[in-house]
């Protein structure tokens, strides 16, 4: 077998043993595995994708801000040392472009820095002079950096994933969990941001010009330099032996520094600001609100009083601690409240009247599974437990999975016993949260903090599914209101008898394909009318061939079909699908 450019023999026995491609992994995800791989190669092969992932557009920036080749190499690598570095703290996100990007330009300068004082000391013995960049630029481009670098975030990230790193809009846009339009917007805004801040600096150049011309630069990582930076990589993990070049360890450590000292003093300067906001407020309060200053000054117009205190927060103080412990901090997608629980969870369910007071069960007895959608908490599953001599159970790994995703049970594919086993204590997600951002915290929380050895990852590969199609005509049974249909029964039976659901069509196929654990593809879209009602029931009596014939998938299309005049056709399409499997448990 003739090895790919760039090709380890690690991928390809991947590849022979079909595992699973680890480049369609999040960079969350990749580091995520690369923490927690117990077999080096495998930690390894997923840095090593990082790298590939995001290697080009470093290399660039490193080469534009230093300009020279050299240097450049060095600073490359300690970019990737310092992710090393962070790693933990980045396993949330969908994509570390943005953040490599803003390490490369500080690391790329330091580099310039450290040559030039090099250079000045060692005139004799100085480097031979770089060829310059091929770009037709070359003056501008660090200044494009610079500017780039200081726009905001969320304009910062399209421009850098899109432009310098050549990812499609659809692409990115899946990445970042957000519609392929806001995508758009805020690469339009961010290039328009761009244009003027480079005005201002003087530069003539076209910002559409300038940003091709530094895309240019962005080349393939030579594989020596590849394979050299995934080593340093392991031997600075302690997952090899070795020794990190002295420059590159340098650059690393001073970096590192400087990005611990930044978020310190960021610290450090909100501290006084906030004590001098108290002292202001207290001063205030004393003169009656009166300002400080010219006290016979008349105001251009007199404030609107205070809102009383109980107005700006009444919630009560079980509820203050229950959302404090419960709530998610600003980009927290998911997070796990852990037995023994605080007594402001008994409140919480009290007042939800999910356990009636002197009632069978207490608070303890509930497990849940909570949404957050930044302002406050809502129930969404609950399961109940009877005390005895039965030991409490919990939530499955897989009813948290799917919860936490939004993934049918026919979506989810892999190692059985992971999926029926028991994760203790009450889950968090965040309403909306893209699955992209959602399944590497679940996969560490798992395997941190309830000790499973678990594995996820998304992928499209081809299914069997079943396609429906026609035009929505409701003709319900005998007896049944029209838009109501009874599943998989002959004959209506009272609804007392019978459960169910209501809701769009949408909702009633999940339903459906739930039940009969076949994939189904909407290719009907949404009904005018979008409130229907369902029946899942048995005939009673029924005899054991009775039951099997009224469950089986294709009876069960069938007597759909006849109540709304679908058509249910099996075909086979790619799929996503969320894959679970056993990590490799070798110390």
């Amino acid at each position: 077998m003739t090895a790919a450019p760039g090709d380890t023999l690690g991928r390809q026995l991947r590849r022979a043993a079909h595992l699973p491609d680890l480049s369609e992994l999040t960079d969350g995800q990749l580091l995520a595995r690369f923490l927690g791989a117990a077999d080096p190669g495998d930690g390894g092969a997923a840095f090593e994708d990082l790298v590939k992932r995001h290697g080009p557009m470093v290399l660039g920036a490193c080469r534009r801000v230093t300009g020279n080749h050299h240097d450049a190499d060095d600073a490359f690598q300690a970019v990737f040392l310092v992710l090393v570095r962070r790693a933990r703290e980045l396993t949330d996100r969908a994509t570390v472009g943005d953040w490599l990007y803003g390490v490369a330009y500080r690391t790329a300068l330091k580099a310039r820095a450290a040559a030039v004082k090099r250079r000045t000391r060692e005139a004799a013995a100085a480097r031979p002079a770089e060829a310059q960049l091929p770009d037709e630029h070359p003056d501008w481009l660090p200044v494009l950096d610079r500017e780039l670098g200081r726009l905001p975030e969320k304009y910062r990230e399209p421009i850098i994933l899109c432009d310098l790193e050549g990812r499609t809009r659809k692409d990115v846009a899946g990445h970042l969990g957000v519609p392929e339009g806001t995508v758009s917007s805020r690469l339009a805004a961010g290039r328009k941001m761009l244009a003027d801040r480079l005005r201002r600096q003087g530069v003539a150049v076209p910002v559409v010009a300038l940003i091709g011309a530094a895309a240019r630069t962005a080349e393939a990582v030579p594989p020596p330099l590849l394979d050299s930076t995934v080593r340093a990589a392991a031997i600075s993990a302690g997952r090899a032996a070795g020794v990190v070049p002295v420059a590159v360890a340098k650059l690393t450590t001073e970096v590192t520094r400087a990005m611990f000292l930044t978020k310190l003093r960021a610290g450090i300067f909100a501290l006084p600001l906030v004590l001098l906001l108290g002292v202001a407020v207290g001063a205030a309060t004393r003169s009656g609100g009166e300002p400080v200053g010219n006290r016979n000054a008349k105001p251009a117009a007199a404030p609107p009083p205070p809102a009383p205190a109980a107005a700006r927060d009444n919630r009560p103080a079980w509820r203050k601690d229950f959302d404090h412990i419960y709530g998610l901090a600003d980009g927290e997608v998911l997070k796990r409240v852990p037995p023994p629980f605080p007594l402001c969870r008994a409140d919480y369910v009290r007042d939800k009247k999910y356990v009636d007071e002197g009632g069978p069960f207490t608070p303890d007895d509930l497990r849940m599974l909570l949404r957050w959608d930044g302002m406050r908490t809502d129930q969404a599953t609950l399961t109940f437990t009877v005390k005895g001599p039965v030991p409490p159970t919990w939530f499955r790994v897989g009813d948290v999975l799917r919860f936490a995703t939004g993934a049918s049970p026919v979506e989810v594919e892999g190692d059985q016993a992971l999926l029926e086993a028991q994760a203790p204590g009450d889950f968090v997600v965040r309403e909306g949260a893209a699955a992209g951002k959602v399944l590497p915290r679940l996969e560490m929380i798992l395997q941190r903090e309830c000790e499973l050895p678990v594995k996820f990852w998304l992928s499209e590969v081809e299914r069997e599914v079943v396609v429906v199609r026609g035009k929505f005509a409701s003709t319900p049974r005998e007896g049944r209101e029209k838009y109501t249909i009874d599943v998989f029964s002959r004959r209506p039976i009272p609804d007392t008898r019978a459960g169910g659901g209501s809701g769009d069509l949408t909702r009633f196929l999940v339903g459906i394909e739930s039940f009969t654990r076949r994939r189904l593809v909407n290719e009907v879209g949404q009904l005018p009318k979008d409130t229907l009602t369902w029946y899942f029931h048995l005939r009673s009596p029924f005899t054991a061939e009775e039951r099997a014939e009224d469950t089986d998938p294709e009876a069960v299309f069938r007597t759909v079909a006849a109540q709304t005049g679908l058509t249910f056709e099996t075909e086979k399409r790619k799929v996503r699908v969320l894959f679970v499997e056993k990590m490799d448990e070798k110390k």
